[in-house]
């Protein structure tokens, strides 16, 4: 009689584990755009792909094996011809910006949106947080993944004041908001200087704002590890 009731009980808790930890992951997107401002350049190969460079170097991760991440920039003083490796990322200048150019990029032959933004309009954190609303609603009306990133740290730069941390603090709450509707990357955790908040770590940047290559790795293991948690151990 104890057995059975032994064996019952940690079968009850193994299925209670089970609905309480997995969580179904949609398909793997084929195409996304990615939809940055400078923040998202990666000095290594010199592109704008930022930590999707990394997503596929863990060769148990195989998520997004098939998927092509092509940054969005319509400016064409600023283009080398060759995708992904302009200046910077000027469709997504600031949020403002990069909502006006979003008809091109809905026509473009994308299955998902990958959104870097908000640095460069945390003057006016309301309106930009109702930007990336706009957005993101946009994709997601043409049934795309969304993938917002938060704000990461930048105080140090020289254009940084406590004005723009509370707008900075703002837009980060609204994505962070956005958790059940969208999938929500919060990089600052990752590359925040736990020493000196509202800092990024040394090694992760060379100007107290743009993020070094060694800044896009470790987002995109942080991102493998939370995608690798949901899937409960299946076959990413």
């Amino acid at each position: 009689m104890h057995r059975a009731i032994l064996v019952l009980t940690i079968a009850c808790c193994s299925c209670n584990s089970v609905k309480h930890e997995c969580n179904p992951l949609p398909p793997a997107p084929h195409s996304v755009a990615v939809l940055g401002d400078s923040r998202i350049f990666d000095p290594t190969p010199k592109n704008f792909a930022g930590f999707a460079n990394y997503l596929n170097q863990d060769a148990t991760f195989k998520y997004f094996r098939n998927t092509t991440f092509t940054s969005e920039d319509s400016d064409p003083r600023t283009s080398t011809r060759t995708p992904g490796s302009d200046i910077y990322s000027s469709v997504g200048n600031t949020t403002a910006y990069a909502l006006r150019n979003l008809p091109r990029v809905l026509a473009g032959p994308h299955d998902a949106m990958l959104i870097h933004l908000g640095v460069n309009s945390t003057g006016d954190p309301i309106g930009a947080s109702r930007d990336l609303a706009a957005i993101a609603e946009a994709a997601h009306a043409k049934s795309w993944q969304v993938y917002i990133v938060t704000v990461g740290p930048w105080r140090g730069y020289p254009t940084w004041t406590q004005l723009y941390q509370d707008g900075t603090d703002g837009i980060n709450r609204w994505i962070r908001d956005q958790g059940v509707r969208y999938s929500v990357i919060d990089v600052q955790p990752v590359v925040e200087d736990r020493e000196h908040l509202q800092y990024l770590r040394s090694d992760y940047t060379w100007d107290k704002l743009h993020y070094t290559s060694i800044a896009h790795s470790a987002i995109a293991a942080d991102w493998i590890s939370h995608i690798k948690t949901k899937g409960c151990g299946w076959d990413l």
